[in-house]
């Protein structure tokens, strides 16, 4: 949740520049429940499409990349983000994306 927040406040504050901008980003995002915000995140953010969340995902599985260089030693990184010892392989990862995508299409489970 803090992640699809985060994301929408940056998209709002980028979208309505102003002295106020941020008070105002979180006084309209955070007067809507977690399920909308959930689902207009999804929307905003993937266009609602679970492929758009597979192809933002797996390449998080090699390290995070910048522009076009990766960043192989953040991998340890994502690895204790996840709590893992391992990361997941491209298929598994797959799988993994489109059930969040899943999850964000229909928070109301």
């Amino acid at each position: 949740m803090a992640d699809a927040d985060a994301w929408m406040l940056t998209k709002y504050m980028k979208e309505h520049v102003s002295e106020h901008s941020l008070s105002e980003a979180i006084k309209t995002t955070f007067s809507q429940s977690h399920t909308h915000r959930i689902a207009r995140f999804y929307k905003s953010r993937f266009g609602g499409v679970a492929d758009n969340v597979v192809r933002a995902f797996l390449p998080l599985l090699n390290g995070i990349d910048v522009g076009d260089a990766n960043f192989t030693c953040t991998l340890g990184m994502l690895q204790g983000a996840a709590n893992a010892n391992t990361l997941p392989s491209m298929s598994e990862g797959a799988v993994l994306a489109r059930a969040y995508a899943a999850f964000l299409a229909n928070p109301h489970r």
